[in-house]
């Protein structure tokens, strides 16, 4: 055998126990008749409950059939085969994972009823990946610090999510893999890179109204996750459906509803400020029933507090207050589906982030100290499946995020002793303090403008009871600061 013979020989092997982390799953299974001989060459038709969406393959010589790059969401699926009676299996299907279903055929005339079975399990017997995956059903009951999409992250075993500080950047939480650095960790909207690409973390946030699907891989993920060595998070948006839905929604919270911040009580308040109110609206249907589907939704975030300044040194103690920490953002998503024919489905999404906010670069410090953060963000994505043949399905993405950040000096006004002493003229700090500076912090002013175009393209292709699987994933950004 030539080289170029063993080096696909060695690619398709190594591939079959593999799983891309894509914003899509797979269907797998096998039919069999009452006695369980396989059935081959048996019509398997597979069609999404909300969208109408549908595909039609027939299985294999062993029986068998897998159906790639589905999106997540609950589906029927159909078999029929003659002289047997036709069966409906409902079935649903998971990010970044494969259903497998086994499903046994009785003796029938096409004419009888068709019966309704559940042979699922959601047991991954494709992949050794270690993950774990957050449904429509959980992210609406879950409790949210915040209603951030990261705090999903905290519900797999291994995964710590710690507050950021958003007068840095734009990360309201950080996600630690492993004990791995919360900067390493990827994150991904809908296959679209929204990692922070110098500092890590997120450089855009989301609500979770409009994630479908939470999934996050800690271990054995394989190389089409990207570039990450501590863990991967890939978030699935939602689609609309056959049916118009729509809800409204407001939650506040003040100090009243918390425990005191971490627990440690100082000398300046008993009772420290902290009001957050959040209010927003989603929205989905058809524009075409079982053709065309919109989402869309809008949420705004209004928070208060304050920073509990305290120098760590007596002879600066005077300068200890209780700082403004106000925060205010808008989150908007819009989301359209085609379906283009039985062969291709596109969809297209805007998503953007406004907020500006204001506080310290780390350890609170006098507010002369403080910066101004705003932040402005902008994501635009194309998703493409195109079904090629019965065993080979290719999905492409390609994505735009700009980022448009800004620290400048902080203004004191809110300050509840008016200490603004330094503002405005240079920084100055103690050697041995480490919290404790006055003037303007250093890191500032300071701003980016990143432009990030990342495509990716995958491809499946099915052989008997084997899935190979290829692709790569190319980005250019542009990054002025």
């Amino acid at each position: 055998m030539s080289r170029l013979g063993l080096l696909i020989a060695f690619v398709a092997f190594s591939s079959v126990p593999l799983m891309a982390q894509v914003p899509t799953g797979t269907l797998a299974g096998t039919v069999t008749d009452r006695v369980g001989a396989v059935l081959p060459n048996v019509a398997v038709t597979i069609t999404n409950k909300d969208t109408g969406a549908s595909r039609v393959i027939q299985t294999g010589a062993d029986g068998a059939f897998s159906v790639p790059s589905l999106p997540a969401g609950v589906y029927d699926v159909l078999i029929v085969a003659s002289g047997f009676q036709p069966v409906v299996t409902p079935a649903t299907v998971t990010t970044g994972s494969t259903t497998t279903m086994k499903i046994g055929l009785e003796v029938g005339t096409r004419t009888e009823t068709v019966t309704v079975t559940g042979t699922t399990t959601s047991v991954d017997l494709v992949s050794n990946r270690v993950q774990g995956v957050v449904g429509r059903a959980e992210i609406d009951n879950l409790p949210l610090n915040g209603r951030s999409f990261m705090n999903l992250a905290a519900l797999q075993p291994g995964v710590t999510v710690n507050l950021g500080n958003p007068a840095q950047f734009n990360a309201q939480f950080n996600v630690s893999v492993l004990g791995g650095p919360a900067s390493r960790t990827a994150i991904t909207v809908d296959g679209g890179n929204v990692r922070n690409p110098v500092e890590g973390g997120t450089g855009q946030n989301f609500s979770q109204e409009v994630v479908q699907e939470f999934q996050i891989s800690t271990a054995n993920f394989d190389l089409s996750t990207g570039i990450a060595a501590f863990g991967a998070i890939n978030i699935v948006t939602r689609s609309g459906s056959n049916d118009l839905r729509g809800s409204g929604y407001f939650y506040y919270r003040d100090q009243n509803l918390a425990a005191y911040p971490s627990l440690a009580r100082n000398t300046l308040t008993d009772d420290p400020e902290f009001s957050r109110k959040q209010g927003g609206v989603v929205l989905g249907g058809p524009i075409k029933k079982d053709r065309i589907h919109f989402f869309g939704s809008y949420e705004r975030t209004n928070q208060r507090g304050v920073y509990v300044v305290q120098p760590d040194l007596p002879s600066v103690a005077g300068f200890g207050t209780l700082a403004p920490a106000p925060y205010a953002g808008n989150q908007v998503s819009g989301r359209v589906d085609f379906r283009l024919g039985d062969k291709h489905t596109l969809f297209g999404r805007y998503s953007y982030d406004g907020n500006t906010n204001s506080g310290p670069f780390g350890i609170p410090v006098p507010p002369s100290n403080f910066v101004s953060n705003k932040n402005h963000v902008d994501q635009q994505l194309v998703g493409l499946t195109s079904v090629l043949g019965s065993t080979l399905v290719n999905d492409f993405r390609f994505s735009h995020m700009y980022w448009r950040n800004r620290n400048t000096p902080a203004l004191c006004e809110g300050d509840v002793n008016g200490n603004c002493a330094g503002s405005g003229g240079p920084e100055i700090f103690y050697l041995n303090s480490v919290n404790f500076a006055l003037g303007n912090n250093f890191n500032s002013p300071q701003g980016r403008d990143i432009h990030r175009y990342p495509i990716s393209n995958n491809t499946t292709w099915q052989k008997g009871a084997h899935s190979v699987k290829f692709g790569g994933t190319w980005e250019f950004s542009d990054l002025t600061g």
